[in-house]
């Protein structure tokens, strides 16, 4: 499987095994991959690339397309990589903007069963090793090997985790940029379909990391959070969705953990 590196000989002899190597190919639709540039450029010209008002005043034009993880455990990876690009596009114009590998945060990361095991080990992998431009390890979702010579990596200053959310701070946070929630994978939020989300069911093992890029008040004035999610452009509204949000100090959050990346300078003021 092509990631835009070199598979090392060792790595191949030990697979093999003697054996002609299966290689099995997922295939992805180019609206699916990371940092679609026409869908991006689409939606800025149409402004219609979101219901929600708050995104459309701060983050059209920033945020990529939807992805779609199937049963890869690669939320994480998705919701991260497109809080970094955000950080680092908000105030550019589209053809400035970077592009950075999902992929290779994907190859190199250990996770679990469950999925990432600890915000930290993503914490410490972009702080030592920084992070891939998309063009050097292309996206393709299932988890292979990957080698580069001289990559093009950007540095961040610190991965940001934040164990005890409460909403008006985060709100203050995603005003200045999208950052990542945590959240269970609660049994019914796979068939959300609009509206606000407030979870009824009960929760599984299982973390789950969004995207949360904005916030809004419904005309009932019930809170929520705006989120992309990486289940495809045919969950919730058209891959995006609305979160409950709490509205007062100290009444806690559904988010169980936040985190996002600090780099001085960065983001630099919207245009």
């Amino acid at each position: 499987m092509d990631t835009g590196g070199k598979r090392s000989e060792k790595d191949d002899r030990k697979k093999n095994k003697g054996k002609e190597k299966q290689i099995v190919e997922e295939e992805i639709a180019e609206e699916e991959m990371p940092r679609n540039r026409k869908y991006m450029d689409d939606e800025k010209k149409s402004k219609k690339g979101s219901k929600f008002l708050m995104m459309e005043i701060l983050y059209l034009g920033i945020i990529s397309n939807v992805l779609t993880q199937k049963h890869h455990l690669i939320c994480w990876a998705i919701a991260f990589i497109r809080s970094v690009e955000a950080l680092f596009n908000i105030g550019k114009r589209l053809e400035d903007q970077k592009s950075f590998s999902i992929q290779h945060l994907i190859n190199n990361i250990e996770i679990g069963s469950l999925g990432l095991k600890e915000s930290t080990d993503l914490g410490k992998f972009v702080a030592e090793k920084g992070i891939l431009e998309e063009a050097e390890c292309s996206y393709t979702r299932a988890k292979d090997t990957c080698v580069h010579e001289n990559p093009k990596m950007e540095r961040i200053d610190r991965l940001v985790v934040i164990k005890e959310v409460d909403d008006v701070d985060l709100a203050r946070l995603v005003w200045k940029h999208p950052v990542v929630g945590v959240v269970p994978l609660w049994s019914d939020f796979e068939s959300y379909k609009s509206g606000i989300y407030r979870p009824q069911k009960e929760i599984n093992l299982q973390l789950h990391a969004i995207l949360i890029l904005g916030f809004g008040v419904d005309e009932h004035g019930n809170y929520y959070w705006i989120i992309q999610n990486s289940g495809g452009r045919n969950w919730g509204e058209g891959g995006f969705g609305r979160l409950y949000r709490e509205s007062r100090r100290g009444s806690g959050s559904l988010f169980m953990e936040v985190y996002y990346a600090e780099k001085k300078g960065y983001p630099q003021k919207r245009k």
